[in-house]
């Protein structure tokens, strides 16, 4: 396909205008043999008008500040899933986005046992040479990108919100890290000034689902925003992995999706556990 024009700059400007590579769009941009015309068709009149906005926009901060569909570092599991985004802006070293990613998701409410198995995991994976990917909410998110970092390995962090809001403040010290520590990269679909919104959370997960072939749920209930994580994976044909265990509290969510088929990663998730308590 050819790719005419700033493929950035038409990104930015189907981004802007809430356009996300659905099935239709595919078909469209399939048939359609060039990004421009495609971007032409789906925008129309707004056609010209879009691409100076995303313009303008672009020139207030880096080009390496975005990623585009069309770039060569864009992951390429995300391009694969449903309403994938043109667009996501980043901040952090942006070689991550070549990462093996395994994310790890869980309730904002974890028992000490569910803070201990994220921990575990985030550090097991590590050592594995995976990049940690989770959505920098409070509990289970926090505990795997901190632990990932403390292993000295990568983290990613899908935010529901800009980079100039601080959403949650407990995480404040990951959102500052960015600027200056290779190990970390913050992706948003939304601009830097734009705050959390109830709806901004759910399309989050999409992303966090769609970066890797492993979505592990390591604690939680049967409706929590760490299940419709699951729930995307699952419809995209990606591994689930859960855990059972006695320890974990209001793990409703875990003990359905193992009895349901999926992995169970209890004895990774508790092994080091299990080893300093027979030491």
């Amino acid at each position: 396909m050819a790719i005419a024009g700033d493929a950035v700059i038409h990104a930015l400007a189907l981004h802007r205008a809430h356009k996300f590579l659905s099935d239709k769009l595919r078909r469209l941009l399939e048939a359609s043999g060039d990004f421009s015309r495609f971007t032409q068709l789906v925008l129309g009149a707004g056609y010209s008008a879009a691409l100076k906005a995303a313009a303008a926009e672009l020139e207030t901060f880096s080009p390496a500040h975005v990623v585009a569909f069309t770039d060569a570092d864009y992951p390429p599991l995300l391009k694969e899933i449903s309403y994938a985004p043109f667009a996501l802006y980043l901040r952090g070293n942006r070689s991550l986005l070549a990462g093996d990613f395994i994310a790890l998701v869980g309730t904002r409410e974890p028992s000490a046992a569910g803070r201990l198995a994220a921990a575990n995991l985030a550090e097991v994976f590590t050592r594995a040479g995976k990049t940690i990917v989770s959505g920098i909410a409070r509990g289970i998110d926090s505990v795997a990108h901190h632990a990932a970092l403390a292993a000295r390995g990568y983290t990613v962090a899908v935010l529901p919100n800009g980079f100039d809001h601080y959403y949650p403040l407990e995480n404040r010290d990951l959102y500052e890290s960015a600027a200056n520590n290779a190990d970390i990269l913050l992706l948003s679909e939304y601009p830097a000034n734009a705050k959390p919104q109830r709806h901004h959370f759910v399309r989050r997960n999409r992303i966090i689902a769609g970066l890797a072939p492993l979505t592990v749920f390591v604690e939680g209930d049967i409706k929590s925003g760490g299940m419709i994580t699951v729930n995307h994976a699952l419809s995209e044909g990606r591994e689930v992995a859960a855990l059972k265990h006695d320890a974990l509290k209001n793990n409703a969510g875990g003990e359905k999706l193992i009895a349901d088929g999926a992995a169970d990663f209890t004895v990774a998730a508790f092994s080091r556990e299990t080893r300093r308590e027979s030491a």
